[in-house]
């Protein structure tokens, strides 16, 4: 009994690629896309929008996220302004009063800039 001799993965598969790259079958040319519909190849219109309201454009988007930025930093800004403060006095000062300086900054802080973060936000809504 003679038995052919197997591949080096252990089968005996006959559609194994070749030993020589010049046995490998020539390139192919990749199949022709798909035609676009004619749907998808006409131009939206814009939409002319509703009489008195202005369509919003992508300059206005960023100067509005740009102001809301400013107007929470504001109030981030002013807590650690006036934490720093208390911090300072309590540091060089008045040691003694220990927690005090820094808590009474942080509150200033806090109420400071809730204020102006209420004022900025209602100013910026009314415009």
């Amino acid at each position: 009994m003679t038995s052919e001799p197997k591949t080096p993965r252990g089968d005996d598969r006959s559609d194994e690629q070749p030993d020589r790259v010049e046995d490998l079958p020539a390139w192919r040319e990749p199949p022709a896309p798909p035609e676009i519909p004619e749907v998808l190849r006409t131009p939206v219109s814009r939409p002319s929008g509703v009489p008195g309201v202005p369509i919003r454009t992508a300059a206005s988007d960023t100067v509005s996220a740009a102001s809301a930025w400013a107007i929470a930093l504001n109030f981030v800004y002013a807590v650690i302004g006036f934490a720093l403060i208390g911090w300072a006095v309590q540091k060089w000062v008045v040691p003694a009063w220990a927690p005090w300086p820094l808590l009474v900054g942080l509150g200033l802080g806090l109420i400071g800039g809730f204020i102006r973060f209420v004022r900025e936000a209602l100013k910026a809504n009314r415009s």
